[in-house]
C-alpha cells in the first residue's frame, strides 16, 4: 500500500455515498473501473465505515491493487489502481448487471403459533405480529406496518443515494 496518498493524482473519482459493498457499491466501482485505464488510479468516495473492510479482498479477487485509504471531510477516500482481469472486465460486468435485472426474490412465511409468523427473505429472517390490533401496544409490528416501513425506507435510502451521488449531504430525511 502507498504511504503516501496525499500526492497521488487519481485518473477517475466517484462517489459511492452511503452504500455498501453489497448494497451495489461494487457494480458500480467496477464500471467506474472501465472507465479508468490500466495502471490508472480510481479515487472512490464513501461514507459508508463497512467499505474499508471489504474493498480490500473485493480488490485482490479482481486483480485490482488497493492502494489505501485516506480521510476526507465527511466521507474517506479509497484508491484503487487498475490491474489486468484475466476475463474481460467489460464482459464480466455485463453480465454481472444482466443477472441483477434478472434477480428473482423468494420470500416465505411460517407460521409460529398464535398471532406471530416468521418471514425468511434472502439471509435474513424477522418476525410478524398479529394483524392490526389497534392496541396501544402490541409484541411485533403487524403487516402493514412493515409495509409502510419497507416503503418509507427505500424512498429515504434511495433519496439519500441519489442525493450523494450528486455530492449533496443530506443531514436528515424523514417520511
Amino acid at each position: 500500500m502507498n504511504e503516501n496518498l496525499s500526492t497521488v493524482t487519481p485518473d477517475v473519482i466517484f462517489d459511492g455515498g452511503d452504500l455498501d459493498c453489497g448494497s451495489g457499491l461494487i457494480l458500480l466501482i467496477r464500471e467506474h473501473m472501465l472507465k479508468t485505464p490500466v495502471e490508472g488510479i480510481l479515487e472512490m468516495r464513501s461514507r459508508e465505515p463497512t467499505v474499508a473492510d471489504d474493498l480490500p479482498p473485493w480488490c485482490r479477487m479482481s486483480g485490482h491493487e488497493y492502494l489505501g485509504k485516506e480521510a476526507g471531510d465527511g466521507f474517506s477516500r479509497y484508491f484503487i489502481q487498475r490491474g489486468t482481469p484475466e476475463k474481460r472486465e467489460e464482459e464480466t460486468l455485463k453480465e454481472d448487471l444482466d443477472k441483477a435485472k434478472r434477480y428473482e426474490w423468494r420470500l416465505r412465511a411460517r407460521a409460529q403459533g398464535h398471532l406471530k409468523s416468521m418471514v425468511y427473505s434472502r439471509n435474513f429472517s424477522f418476525e410478524i405480529g398479529q394483524p392490526a390490533s389497534f392496541e396501544e401496544k402490541d409484541k411485533h409490528p403487524c403487516a402493514v406496518e412493515y409495509l409502510f416501513a419497507a416503503l418509507a425506507g427505500s424512498l429515504s435510502t434511495a433519496f439519500s443515494t441519489e442525493c450523494a451521488k450528486d455530492n449533496l449531504e443530506v443531514d436528515d430525511i424523514e417520511i
